[in-house]
């Protein structure tokens, strides 16, 4: 996904803010001037260096896209540069995730605080408003708890040899708290496209994050520990409730869930909200109220759906992303290794 370095510094970057929404409407110069009211928007004053703690960015779909634009990339920087400093040799460390690096990372913990914070003060905005600005923020939500280039690895990106050793990372990475943070990223993606009003349109970004959550989704289905119903009926998992994904969540009540932020010697106080308690204990999901038998048919399932989902919204790949998307729901069979049972 984009998969090169940002060329531009996001602590450099300044632009002028035309306030709100409207002047990109306006249809007439005559109606852009009456829109400022007198204002100039080329003031220097007025530009802004895309802080999301800045007063000045007004709540309106393009300042909050804006302001996330500078959060993808610090994170696509970070990201960049993990996958160049580490030795990819390994499962465990091709699963490795800007979370992981967070604790002696500064550059990763702040893109982290960050983009928890731009939900704070953005949230009327991505509740309510224009839902290209909350996909972007789930689909940077999916940039920090996956590590993209492995799973696209193990989607066949370099073949079927690179996809079987990069599908034993997906596994180690499936078990852990932040791997089921990054399925509900990936589901209310669905969800927010799903529902979405014909008016908002569809950003590049969004299509791009549809197909990421379809990757992310499907092969965490395929390699999870314990989240089918026949996983459910083992003595470990029995006790734990099923989590519909396509049910919409309150991300101020998860707050710092699976980002690995909490690291005090005091325990959480245990979790009452359901999504929550999936990301601390997993469990058995289901996909639009149904559990499925087996992994393999609900990760074939989960790859149909969202491929469907982008053939209507789509306007830019659909045709190789829905083929990928095809391919690999056609293909999708046991893995040949032993999956761990054993939920971190």
């Amino acid at each position: 996904m984009l998969g090169v370095t940002p060329v531009l510094d996001p602590e450099i970057i300044h632009m002028p803010f035309l306030s709100g929404d409207a002047l990109f409407e306006a249809r007439a110069a005559e109606k852009w001037k009456q829109k400022l009211a007198g204002r100039d928007p080329w003031d220097p004053s007025h530009a802004l260096s895309l802080d999301v703690r800045s007063p000045s960015i007004e709540t309106s779909s393009f300042g909050v896209i804006i302001a996330l634009a500078k959060v993808w990339l610090r994170i696509s920087t970070r990201s960049r540069l993990l996958r160049g400093s580490r030795n990819a040799d390994t499962p465990e460390s091709s699963s490795i995730t800007l979370v992981d690096i967070a604790a002696h990372d500064e550059g990763a913990r702040f893109a982290i605080h960050e983009l928890l914070l731009a939900y704070d003060i953005f949230r009327p905005e991505l509740q309510h408003g224009n839902t290209n600005s909350v996909v972007m923020w789930n689909l940077l939500g999916l940039c920090v708890t996956c590590n993209l280039y492995t799973i696209e690895l193990a989607a066949g990106r370099h073949g079927p040899a690179v996809a079987q050793d990069a599908l034993e990372a997906v596994t180690s990475w499936a078990q852990t708290a932040t791997a089921r943070r990054a399925c509900l990223h990936a589901a209310q993606i669905f969800i927010i496209l799903h529902n979405q009003r014909r008016s908002d349109g569809i950003m590049l970004h969004s299509e791009m994050a549809l197909f990421t959550a379809a990757l992310v989704m499907g092969f965490y289905a395929l390699v999870a520990p314990n989240a089918t119903a026949a996983s459910n009926t083992n003595e470990s998992s029995s006790s734990l409730p099923v989590v519909d994904l396509l049910e919409e969540i309150d991300w101020t009540q998860i707050g710092s869930e699976g980002l690995g932020l909490h690291t005090g010697p005091t325990p959480l106080p245990a979790p009452t909200n359901p999504a929550v308690q999936f990301i601390r204990n997993g469990g058995p999901i289901s996909f639009a109220g149904v559990q499925y038998a087996d992994s393999y048919g609900m990760a074939r399932r989960i790859f149909m759906y969202y491929g469907a989902q982008l053939s209507e919204v789509g306007r830019w790949n659909i045709e190789e992303y829905c083929h990928v998307l095809k391919i690999i729901g056609d293909t999708t069979i046991p893995a040949p290794f032993p999956q761990d049972q054993t939920v971190h």
